[in-house]
């Protein structure tokens, strides 16, 4: 009975290892394969055409990283009206792109040390063809 779960335990071992070399490899050939179709991707939804209708989709996301004590010092600075600046971030302190974004490029340059864009994980898919009805 001890050899069997010792015997168990050690597939599990070798199962969760191999998972996180395939994680890993994954996300190199996501990485490449996305270069390949979208040299300069945007941000939000790409898509390439394959042929007879299939497609690759590739969708790119930015993190946001705020240095809040930064942040609260230039936002004196940027004189931004009570309303308008917290627009700018919810009760966790995530700020919020699309308010950010509509600020006048102004208020944006004094805030922008504050705030630091690094690209994320991008998803990729194959999209299949549609059936024709």
């Amino acid at each position: 009975m001890q050899n069997e779960k010792i015997q168990r335990l050690i597939e599990w071992d070798a199962a969760k290892k191999a998972l996180v070399a395939a994680k890993a490899a994954e996300a190199e050939a996501r990485r490449e394969v996305a270069a390949l179709f979208f040299p300069e991707p945007v941000e939000g939804t790409n898509v390439a055409p394959l042929g007879n209708g299939w497609e690759v989709v590739l969708k790119v996301r930015y993190n946001v990283a705020v240095d809040e004590e930064l942040f609260d010092e230039l936002l004196k600075k940027a004189r931004l009206k009570p309303e308008i600046a917290e627009t700018l971030d919810d009760w966790q302190w995530n700020l919020k792109r699309s308010a950010f974004e509509a600020l006048p490029d102004a208020k944006k340059d004094i805030l922008a040390p504050a705030v630091t864009y690094t690209p994320g994980m991008p998803s990729l898919e194959i999209r299949e063809a549609k059936d024709e009805k």
